[in-house]
């Protein structure tokens, strides 16, 4: 769940590589379960936006980073 304010803080970046989108939006349902708010490449990155640029901005508002670590992530350029 992110906020109606596209510069509001939020709760959690979730950082993933698309190998593992599934435990991503996973975590994501979760946190919205639990009243936190989250961004997510999946669910909050405008297609065709620049994909740096979107990540810098996440991570400019998210209080905690939560990476779903594997090695399709260690392994990816911009993880």
């Amino acid at each position: 769940m992110t906020t109606s304010d596209p510069d509001a803080p939020v709760d959690f970046f979730i950082s993933y590589n698309n190998a593992d989108k599934l435990w991503a939006d996973g975590l994501g349902t979760w946190l919205d379960q639990a009243l936190f708010t989250s961004i997510s490449q999946s669910q909050d990155f405008v297609a065709g936006s620049n994909f740096v640029s979107e990540m810098n901005t996440a991570l400019e508002r998210s209080k905690r980073v939560l990476a779903v670590a594997s090695p399709d992530y260690f392994a990816a350029r911009f993880p």
